[in-house]
């Protein structure tokens, strides 16, 4: 099974992709970008999905991040404002795609399918 992790400061929202992704994926969930790096230290993970907008480091910065430290890692980024200079930003730091708020869950969960088809896990633990 895929390993799926979930970056958002919104509690409800970790919640619902959570709810949404168990049944298919393992789902690790994180409040800040901050813990998603700490995070990756120590779990392997197949994709990440991350907010834009979170206190502290932002997605943008966090996709950054993930480029230099989980070069082949899936990045995809949920937002609720998605200006043309972001979504710019997250496509140059390797963000797949950007999914709107609110989402759809059938059409997270076919992306995260279509996406990780086959294969072993991007990212291995340290």
């Amino acid at each position: 099974m895929k390993t799926v992790l979930i970056v958002d400061d919104e509690k409800l929202i970790r919640w619902s992709l959570c709810r949404g992704l168990l049944d298919e994926f393992i789902v690790h969930t994180a409040d800040s970008a901050e813990e998603a790096l700490n995070m990756l230290a120590r779990i392997a993970v197949d994709a990440v999905i991350t907010d834009l907008c979170m206190p502290g480091m932002n997605g943008v910065e966090f996709a950054q991040r993930l480029r230099e430290i989980r070069p082949g890692l899936p990045v995809f980024a949920i937002t609720a404002y998605s200006s043309e200079t972001a979504i710019r930003d997250l496509r140059s730091h390797g963000v797949l795609q950007i999914i709107p708020k609110p989402f759809d869950m059938e059409k997270v969960r076919a992306m995260l399918r279509r996406h990780l088809a086959g294969g072993e896990p991007v990212a291995r633990s340290l």
